[in-house]
């Protein structure tokens, strides 16, 4: 029985092979995205949400401290009409990502701007998008 108990408490720290011990991400990884959700230029104000996902795995001493496809989350900054009013102007921040052991990765808010057509005949998708940002602060992660 001591036995069986010893080892259930020695194999988490076995399966994570960094011996349990944290992983520190340092500011300014680099961290690739892209949009989840097509933006709607109309339905957009300052403020909304957006859903993004990480493109790739991000490590670090070949630790995963981000998943790939992780959710994250960016936010509208502005949108305006341009061209006389014939494209929109979408500004979007990423703002965080979430790393393996759950907590939020909180990112550089750089704006990226995309051009849309105003008509929605001639508008491409911005599905898919990808957006390059770097980690704001260090952080401790549990991989």
């Amino acid at each position: 029985m001591r036995i069986l108990l010893a080892f259930l408490f020695i194999m988490p720290s076995l399966a994570a092979g960094n011996d349990g011990l944290p992983v520190i991400l340092r500011a300014g990884a680099r961290v690739e995205l892209k949009l989840a959700e097509n933006l709607d230029p109309q339905a957009l104000l300052p403020g909304h949400s957006i859903s993004l996902t990480t493109v790739g795995v991000v490590k670090v001493n070949e630790y995963p401290v981000i998943a790939g496809e992780a959710p994250a989350r960016g936010v509208i900054r502005q949108v305006r009409k341009t061209d006389h009013g014939r494209f929109y102007e979408i500004t979007l921040a990423p703002e965080s990502a979430q790393a393996v052991d759950g907590q939020t990765v909180y990112l550089n808010a750089i704006p990226f701007t995309f051009k849309v057509a105003r008509k929605a005949s001639k508008r491409e998708s911005l599905l898919g998008r990808h957006l390059t940002t770097a980690v704001r602060n260090d952080i401790r992660i549990e991989v």
